[in-house]
């Protein structure tokens, strides 16, 4: 075992200071039953077939400040020193927490890069020994765990766990499919989901200007999850791996994201980001099921920079709907963005530039918005 950041023994008072000092996982992604093998790791490319993560992928995560958890294969694929670590003790670790891991190989960190250092050393891994896991927060290693065949954190998912719980925030917002979906929707569990796509630069904005650090200071807090998924996949927004408008407008439509007579809680033909409280109720989508709604930016702007079109319209808040309650919240000063200036433009004439000029201006009314929506939804975080 590989103390963090230390050698030789820790002192009480070291440990207390240790065990405060907890890696915070902001996301994680629904644990797929029946995973077996190297199916249970994710993935950051979507795009690729393996299972293992590219030293690109795991550069630019580092390179990025990202906080995730990396499993290092050094024996072989095969040999149950490895996959009787992955499958008794990973396997149902990940299924309890949904803590995505990431895979890598011993192989593959080995290579020598055109400076000199090994591809591990780039990611601050001074020497692989045995099968291990490396704690990366905000982009540099805080723990690390050798498991050699036989050890106890090899073979004990209890010691394993225990170790595990003592140095990370379990993620509370967390990825889920389609699949998963639909099971929340049929269940009888009241749930919150985030409507995304990953080539979404609103949802991006969204991601890093506000829920990044909304899960950071209150996840920990968060009594459920909150589900989020990615809209740009097969069988929602892709058809044969192309955009198809068609079945997008309908998944949009049968979700509740789009506005009708049936469903007054959705905003135009569904934008993303939205995010929404379900209270299920026999697998329907639409309409009261909808206990409340939040869209993120998609506002437009008049020839004044003055928003006009926007979900939080006067007329929508005047009719004070059950599911805009969360706007009642007495710490959020402005509910009716239509009208709302936002300053003057003076920057480059094209529609790019203004629109994130437009974005940055608009996101610090959004962001007070979502902090009252998620504060009504999971009320234990005031």
């Amino acid at each position: 075992m590989l103390l963090p950041l230390a050698i030789g023994s820790i002192s009480s008072c070291e440990w207390t200071r240790v065990k405060a000092a907890k890696v915070q996982l902001l996301y994680g992604s629904l644990y797929k039953e029946g995973s077996k093998g190297d199916q249970i790791f994710s993935c950051p490319n979507p795009s690729t077939s393996s299972f293992y993560t590219s030293y690109n992928d795991l550069k630019e995560m580092k390179d990025n400040k990202k906080s995730f958890v990396l499993v290092v294969r050094k024996e072989s694929p095969t040999c149950s020193c490895y996959t009787g670590w992955r499958d008794d003790v990973l396997n149902p670790y990940i299924k309890r927490t949904n803590v995505e891991m990431f895979l890598t190989s011993k192989d593959i960190l080995d290579v020598t890069l055109p400076n000199g250092s090994t591809r591990a050393e780039a990611l601050g891994i001074s020497s692989i020994n045995a099968n291990s896991i490396y704690l990366f927060s905000e982009g540099e290693i805080k723990y690390s765990l050798d498991a050699p065949l036989g050890s106890e954190y090899a073979t004990s998912l209890s010691s394993f766990s225990s170790w595990m719980d003592e140095r990370v925030i379990l993620p509370k917002f967390i990825s889920v499919t389609n699949s998963q979906l639909d099971n929340l929707y049929n269940g009888n569990k009241g749930f919150t989901i985030y409507y995304g796509r990953n080539g979404c630069a609103d949802c991006s904005y969204f991601n890093k200007a506000f829920l990044d650090g909304f899960a950071k200071k209150n996840a920990e807090k968060m009594n459920e999850p909150c589900y989020m998924i990615d809209c740009e996949v097969e069988g929602v927004m892709l058809k044969n791996g192309i955009k198809d408008d068609a079945q997008w407008n309908e998944y949009k439509e049968s979700h509740g994201l789009s506005e009708s007579s049936i469903n007054p809680a959705g905003y135009l033909k569904g934008v993303v980001p939205t995010i929404m409280k379900v209270s299920p109720s026999n697998g329907r989508k639409t309409g009261d099921v909808i206990s409340s709604l939040a869209v993120y930016l998609n506002d437009s702007m008049d020839e004044n920079y003055a928003i006009s079109a926007t979900y939080y319209s006067k007329s929508r808040i005047n009719g004070n709907p059950s599911y805009l309650s969360y706007l009642n919240s007495e710490s959020l000063k402005t509910k009716v963005l239509e009208g709302v200036s936002l300053g003057k433009y003076e920057g480059e004439d094209n529609p790019s530039s203004k629109y994130a000029w437009y974005r940055e201006k608009a996101s610090s009314y959004h962001n007070e918005i979502m902090k009252a929506f998620f504060v009504n939804a999971y009320p234990e975080i005031k």
